[in-house]
């Protein structure tokens, strides 16, 4: 019966489903740009992001360094930032405009930061709103995208607990984790003179923030940062039309080199990472 209903002998319908799939993924890779890379992300015309964090996002400006490198290959990216200092997580989701900005979307990702110290040391609050926002994210259309952080630099201990914990809200969210804390401890551990953090010890340089930055270029596009420029320059438009030239990294060859290898090695490394149980610590 199924014989007539299809209309073809069985060695002839052996052949069709052949062809057709083979015709369906010759038109998946076109679509999905396999030329352009194994795996990479598609956009229409212009990357979205919303930062959702507070100064280790805001300091030397992180998404106009990506807006920067992304279009140094021909991507437009456009961004939204909601960075107040020392917000936590929990601050942002109480608020309103965090999740204003996300219900406003559409946006392709949204980049989830919390507060330096509470994935260590209040790791359960971390997980609750992180996952509250995730959701929230998901909600509207959008990606989540949790950025780990780094450690302290006289405590670089903590860097596995903030691992623990952001990988943690990663997995239970399904969203992806740009490992910008591992990529720094990655490049610390290769040069120990190497000046990620400012003299706060705690917030990142220029060099800090475009290893960050890396992080997210291979994390989004999947694609490996190096021989990217250390000198950013874009021409931004302002609201009377005047051009102004931006340069939101101004680093050598031979400075930038160490930071996109080690942001490439961590992206690629993390797809093997198992996440384990997180414990709280005393604050300090």
């Amino acid at each position: 019966m199924d014989r007539w209903v299809i209309g073809f002998r069985p060695a002839w319908c052996a052949a069709l489903v052949g062809w057709a799939l083979m015709c369906a993924v010759a038109l998946w890779a076109l679509a999905a740009g396999r030329d352009a890379g194994a795996g990479e992300p598609q956009f229409a015309k212009t990357m979205r992001i919303l930062f959702i964090g507070n100064s280790y996002t805001s300091v030397n400006d992180l998404p106009r360094m990506l807006i920067a490198m992304m279009a140094t290959k021909g991507i437009k990216l456009e961004t939204r930032s909601i960075t107040p200092g020392g917000f936590t997580l929990e601050k942002h989701w109480n608020g309103q405009e965090a999740r204003k900005a996300i219900a406003d979307g559409p946006w392709d990702y949204v980049v989830i930061q919390e507060q330096s110290q509470m994935p260590a040391v209040y790791p359960a609050a971390t997980l609750k709103y992180a996952a509250l926002l995730a959701e929230a994210i998901r909600q509207a259309g959008s990606q989540p995208v949790f950025y780990l952080t780094w450690a302290r630099k006289e405590k670089p201990e903590m860097q596995d607990a903030l691992t623990a914990t952001y990988m943690k809200a990663g997995s239970e969210a399904k969203a992806l984790v740009a490992p910008a804390g591992i990529a720094w401890q990655n490049a610390i551990k290769a040069d120990p003179k190497l000046a990620l953090h400012a003299a706060d010890g705690s917030h990142p340089t220029a060099l800090g923030t475009y290893l960050t930055a890396c992080v997210f270029y291979a994390t989004l596009l999947r694609r490996d940062p190096t021989g990217l420029p250390g000198r950013l320059v874009i021409d931004e438009k302002r609201s009377d039309g005047v051009i102004l030239r931006r340069i939101p990294a101004n680093l050598t060859a031979a400075q930038v080199k160490p930071l996109q290898a080690a942001a490439w090695k961590t992206v690629e490394e993390l797809q093997s990472y198992k996440p384990v149980g997180v414990a709280e610590t005393k604050p300090g």
